[in-house]
């Protein structure tokens, strides 16, 4: 009997033993779990900014080339690379608000996964790829908000497919698709140079694979004769960063975003900020949590082991490269887990059928693994469900009714206040907040600083930090600027407490508002020349979060920590009753 010459993905289901656990049903569920993971509100307090800016920029029909939102940078040159997120951005918020915001990332995240993993993907592969994919995308979540690192995603999942689709011989022009996305990914984020990057990786690897450089690599690899179409198309990427409103600033800006990650001690950019953290960091303080991407990379290592005979030196620098900027950084996780999957994906596929279209044994076809590897992929993506899903669905617990902002992340009722009782002079936030409060009541009033760590100077950031842990040095620093009032966070980043409850007890200021998220207080000559109401905290609390008695409960005992950090033991006592 002649054997069946069809690749195995084009082959009916039914001869390969799968029933009724096919591989559509296997993505569908696993595209779920991607949307089940990344539905959830607004956490990254820079979309903000970037909807300010996008706002901006409609009115005055121009691109924004210097600060106008804050006070502390107002007028600095600005290369606003990010200008083409921003449009899209708000343009989504136009159309459904946060909801449409968050829609559009989970899209963004699962196209490219769906990307990265398409060349890969077929009966044989697909068993292995989805749970270690469900696996990594829960872990890196909280790393995937609304922000261009979405689209930079989508970006590179879409160079990566064309590249590999080139080297086996599919797209024989490959720069009408890498050129165009480099160019939308220069005008998105200054992460543009890793589209370059992926392909110049594949690139060097195909050529190292060509001429059989290295032990375990095959003399003859698969892909077009002449490499140089690629070669060229590399240059034109990495070239592509002029291609943008601010010409030869957008070009050098990866330069200085590097700067701010680099994880060296002097720099306080990468040992103050919470994302620009080390994953060595995360390794000393949280194990448990490093656990998870210690292990995800463990497993793409094994697959370099089984696909040693057909070693890719393409995507082994992939992987170091992109794991290089993980390490260096935990906002860069998610990019070094995209990479490890497009490195697992094709290991896997060479070590379990050779290249596609190959014909495979009948004994493998008709044997156990074969009938049961489906079973198997179901299996592993339903334990990962079960392990996880309760994380996912107890978030939900933490957030308002209806709401697709993140509780005591942003200070809307302080700034609702702001809107309506306009206090004369400058105020004095935290950074965080520095966005929101652009996008709702700039240009009435210009926020101290924002989230935008570009436009500041080490010592600039220096000194805010100094002045925060150090209140009693607060009366020089605000009259440098003149300030007159202070939006400060007193829940989730508790660093601004001492200085809110400082200017309360010995600073003699007024305190306006507190819902257990954020404060609101004024000096001594605002109040008497402004008369701005004081609202009940009581009031301010049950008005915020009565919809969640549980998020009540927590806004009460963090007011009651601040009036007591401020001596107001009466106050604090009558509100914990």
């Amino acid at each position: 009997m002649a054997r069946d010459q069809r690749p195995l993905s084009a082959r009916p289901a039914g001869k390969q033993g799968e029933g009724k656990l096919s591989p559509a049903l296997l993505l569908a569920a696993s595209l779920l779990w991607v949307f089940a993971c990344l539905w959830f509100p607004l956490t990254d307090t820079d979309i903000w900014w970037h909807l300010a800016s996008a706002k901006l920029m409609w009115a005055r029909k121009a691109f924004l080339r210097e600060d106008p939102f804050c006070l502390v940078s107002l007028g600095t040159p600005w290369t606003d690379l990010h200008w083409g997120f921003q449009c899209l951005s708000y343009a989504a918020w136009k159309a459904g608000g946060a909801k449409a915001l968050v829609a559009g990332k989970c899209l963004a995240v699962a196209g490219a996964l769906a990307f990265a993993l398409k060349p890969h993907l077929d009966r044989r592969t697909i068993s292995w790829l989805i749970p270690p994919a469900a696996f990594g995308i829960f872990h890196v979540r909280f790393f995937i908000d609304v922000r261009p690192l979405a689209l930079t995603l989508l970006g590179l999942g879409i160079q990566y497919a064309a590249v590999v689709s080139h080297l086996r011989g599919g797209l024989r022009r490959p720069w009408l698709a890498l050129l165009p996305v480099q160019i939308a990914l220069v005008n998105i984020q200054g992460l543009y140079p890793l589209g370059a990057l992926l392909v110049t990786c594949l690139t060097l690897g195909a050529y190292l694979a060509r001429i059989g450089t290295g032990k375990g690599m095959e003399r003859k690899a698969e892909g077009p004769e002449n490499l140089g179409p690629l070669a060229w198309t590399c240059c034109a990427l990495w070239c592509a960063g002029l291609v943008s409103p601010y010409g030869l600033s957008g070009f050098k800006l990866p330069l200085s975003l590097l700067g701010r990650i680099a994880p060296v001690s002097s720099n306080i950019f990468s040992s103050e900020i919470a994302e620009n953290l080390p994953f060595t960091d995360l390794l000393r303080h949280h194990p448990m949590e490093a656990l998870p991407f210690l292990f995800f990379f463990l497993l793409v290592i094994f697959t370099f082991d089984r696909a040693r005979a057909r070693f890719s030196p393409g995507h082994a620098l992939l992987v170091l490269a992109f794991a290089a900027l993980g390490w260096m950084a935990q906002r860069n996780l998610p990019l070094a887990m995209l990479a490890g999957l497009m490195a697992a994906g094709r290991n896997l596929q060479v070590s379990l059928a050779g290249t596609p279209g190959a014909e495979i044994p009948v004994q493998v076809r008709a044997g156990y693994a074969a009938r049961l590897m489906p079973c198997a992929g179901w299996a592993a993506l339903t334990a990962i469900v079960l392990l996880y899903g309760t994380k996912v669905l107890r978030a939900w617990k933490y957030e308002l009714p209806g709401s697709m902002e993140t509780p005591f992340r942003f200070p809307a009722p302080a700034v609702d206040y702001l809107e309506k009782n306009p206090l004369p002079g400058n105020v004095f936030n935290e950074l965080r907040y520095g966005g929101y409060m652009e996008f709702r009541l700039y240009p009435g009033k210009l926020a101290f600083v924002d989230g935008r760590m570009i436009l500041r100077t080490p010592e600039f950031y220096r000194d805010f930090l100094s002045v925060v842990d150090h209140p009693e040095g607060f009366e020089a620093y605000r009259s440098r600027y003149a300030l007159t009032h202070c939006v400060l966070p007193i829940s989730e980043d508790r660093r601004f407490l001492p200085l809110a409850a400082h200017l309360l007890r010995e600073n003699g200021w007024s305190l306006l508002y507190c819902d257990g998220a954020s404060v609101i207080l004024a000096d001594s000559a605002t109040m008497a020349a402004a008369l701005p109401p004081v609202i009940p905290v009581p009031d301010a609390i049950h008005a915020r979060f009565a919809a969640n008695p549980r998020l009540e409960s927590m806004a009460i005992r963090n007011a009651v920590d601040f009036l007591r950090a401020a001596g107001r033991e009466d106050a604090a006592a009558h509100l914990s009753r």
